[in-house]
This record gives C-alpha cells, sequence and structure tokens, in this order.
C-alpha cells in the first residue's frame, strides 16, 4: 500500500511563504518584468540610435508689407474733404495729377543689415484683348532699413491719351480699360542672422474711362489698399533632433541616454537574477522548485502515513505542475527524511512527484 495526503492533512497544510528567500512569485514577476522592460528598452534604443542627434532649425518667418494711398485735386461739391482721397474716383475733367503713396515694411526677428530698392511703374491694358502697354514712373531709388516710404505722380491724362490714341491708330473703341500701379521692391539682409533676399510687387488697380478713374473691386483683399507678403528662410543652424512620445517631445540625445541606461539596467537585473537562480539551484534543488511554481506550492505537516489509492509518479515536476493547472489544483509538499514528496489529488487518484528519494513513503 502506499501513502496519499489526507483532507485533514491538508487543511493543517501551510502554503509557502518564501521560495529560496523570494516571496512566491516574486521570481518570476522579477524575470517578466526585466525581460520586458529590457525589449521596450532595447526597441527605443534601437529607434534612438537610428535617428540622427540634430536637424536643421525650422525655417524663419518673416512677412512685408506694402500699403498705398492716393490723392486728388477735386471742386467744391463733388467731394466732402474738397479733394479725392484712398478709394474714392478721380474725375479727369477735375484734375490730371494723382499723387501716389507707398508705404513698405519688413518685419522679422532680428533684422540686420537690410537694404533695398524700389520703383513704380504702370501698365494700361485690355483685359479682354490682353493688349497693354508699360509706363515708367519712377527710377530705382534706395533705401536701408526695414521700412520705406515712397511717392509719385502720374499724369492720367496722358493715359487717356495714350488710349486715345491707340484707339485711333487700330480702330478698336471700349468702354473701359485698367490701369494698375506697381511698386517694385527688392530686398536683402540678415534675420536671425541668415542670409536672404526677396521681392515684393504690390499693386492697386483702377478701372477708367474718358472721364474718370475709379478702384477695381478685388474680392481676395480685405482692404485693397494694402497688401501682405509671408516668407520663410531656411536656417543654416543645427538644433536638437526630437521626437513625439507619449504627447511628450524628448531629444534623441535623451532618449539614447534614458534607452541605453535602461537597457543596461534591465541586463544587470537579469543577470543577477540568474546568477541567483544559479546559485540557488546549486544549494537546492527543492528551492528552484519553490522558486518557479512557489505560488501553487503548499507546505503540509508530516502526521503519519494514511493508506489511500495508488500513487502515480511522474517523472518531473514540471509535468506535475501542468496536471495541477489543468485542474486548478494546488501542489501539496510534505518533507520527510531526505526526500520531498510533491503531491496532487485529482478524482480521487494521487500524483506524486518524489525529490532526492525513488521509494514511496516509508508506512512505518
Amino acid at each position: 500500500m502506499v501513502n496519499t495526503i489526507s483532507p485533514e492533512r491538508k487543511q493543517k497544510g501551510k502554503r509557502k511563504r518564501t521560495a529560496g528567500g523570494v516571496p512566491p512569485g516574486m521570481f518570476e514577476m522579477g524575470l517578466y518584468t526585466a525581460g520586458f522592460l529590457a525589449l521596450v528598452f532595447l526597441g527605443l534604443c534601437i529607434f534612438a540610435f537610428t535617428q540622427p542627434l540634430l536637424r536643421p532649425a525650422d525655417k524663419i518667418p518673416y512677412q512685408q508689407t506694402g500699403k498705398f494711398m492716393y490723392s486728388a485735386s477735386g471742386a467744391p461739391g463733388v467731394y466732402d474733404s474738397g479733394s479725392a482721397g484712398s478709394g474714392q474716383p478721380v474725375f479727369t475733367k477735375l484734375t490730371c495729377f494723382l499723387k501716389l503713396g507707398f508705404i513698405y515694411s519688413l518685419t522679422g526677428d532680428p533684422l540686420e543689415e537690410i537694404s533695398g530698392q524700389q520703383y513704380f511703374d504702370a501698365i494700361v491694358l485690355d483685359q479682354q484683348s490682353g493688349w497693354k502697354r508699360t509706363i515708367p514712373l519712377t527710377q530705382d531709388a534706395l533705401f536701408s532699413g526695414a521700412s520705406y516710404t515712397g511717392d509719385t505722380t502720374l499724369d492720367l491724362c496722358q493715359v487717356q491719351a495714350l488710349v486715345a490714341a491707340v484707339e485711333q491708330t487700330t480702330g478698336i473703341r471700349l468702354s473701359n480699360y485698367t490701369l494698375v500701379i506697381t511698386s517694385h521692391v527688392s530686398v536683402a539682409g540678415k534675420i536671425s542672422g541668415q542670409t536672404f533676399s526677396d521681392t515684393f510687387d504690390p499693386n492697386l488697380t483702377f478701372n477708367f474711362d474718358s472721364l474718370h478713374f475709379y478702384m477695381a473691386a478685388d474680392a481676395s483683399k480685405t482692404d485693397p489698399m494694402k497688401t501682405v507678403k509671408d516668407g520663410l528662410i531656411s536656417s543654416t543652424a543645427q538644433v536638437n533632433n526630437t521626437f513625439k512620445l507619449f504627447g511628450l517631445n524628448p531629444s534623441v540625445a535623451t532618449a539614447r541616454a534614458v534607452s541605453g541606461i535602461g537597457l543596461l539596467v534591465c541586463l544587470a537585473g537579469l543577470l543577477a537574477l540568474g546568477y541567483y537562480f544559479y546559485t540557488v539551484s546549486k544549494r537546492s534543488p527543492q528551492a528552484v522548485i519553490a522558486m518557479k511554481y512557489g505560488s501553487i506550492l503548499m507546505d503540509i505537516q508530516d502526521q503519519g502515513p494514511e493508506t489511500l489509492s495508488p500513487a502515480i509518479d511522474v517523472t518531473s515536476i514540471d509535468d506535475l505542475a501542468k496536471l495541477a493547472g489543468r485542474q486548478n489544483a494546488m501542489i501539496l509538499h510534505l518533507k520527510r527524511n531526505s526526500a520531498d514528496y510533491y503531491y496532487i489529488q485529482i478524482d480521487g487518484m494521487t500524483y506524486r512527484y518524489v525529490k532526492n528519494g525513488d521509494l514511496p513513503l516509508d508506512p512505518g
């Protein structure tokens, strides 16, 4: 007859509290945690070391603004102020001369060594046929600094005379034409230490006939007298490369340091756990079993043998643990003499693994 474990003996059993000095399950948890973190840090490390430490700085923004203004003489009772101002029509029966003003400004941070040149011209055209004539108004005017004010005077009667001569020559008669006055600006200098150069060509558009000139409607502008142009300069400066991670923007250098240190710590932890497992296995094979299966292992007291059902010996503690896992059962541990006995009882059958002993528990 063979010995097995009675229900009373089970009740007097005590679940293992340590496994080679480590609480049950802590060794496995430490092993899995260190392994998982090592993979995480390895992935971050691979990503960080494949990214450049530095990247070109963001492009530097700047803005050019041009605003036209004009005035012309009038007659009492025609205009509220007695003369035509910006936005109002100009009647050539009252005056032939349109006085133009233009204000230019450049904004950016910071601006250095800014200089440029500016000139006016006018284009008379027929938008339907594409005919046009260019009228130079001023020569290049040089300026320095981020702002400039220029002015000129346009003879509107001369424009009408030009159109009349073309009509007489070609035989074409149109009800109205277009006059486009353009301020050509070329500017260069430094913004945030970066050299740049750019052009800016805002214009002021009039429609006209044989009697008057008036502002052309432009739905694309809220202020037809004002033009704004944004620009960007590529920077030669280098800045720390960053990337997005869970709402953060760590630098690649920081990611390299953190991932490298984290990977070394995890590998050191795995090495320490491996060394601990090695030393424990050399000192006590039973402690290795306790480390691996401490969470499902219960120590019981030896109160003498009891004869119940036959016991089936399994070849390894791993096989016994598989049975315990399938049946959701605890492994009972009994130490007697020089042997350690590990049991599971399933449907009246006892499955057993004996460590450091080949014989069944001595009934005497």
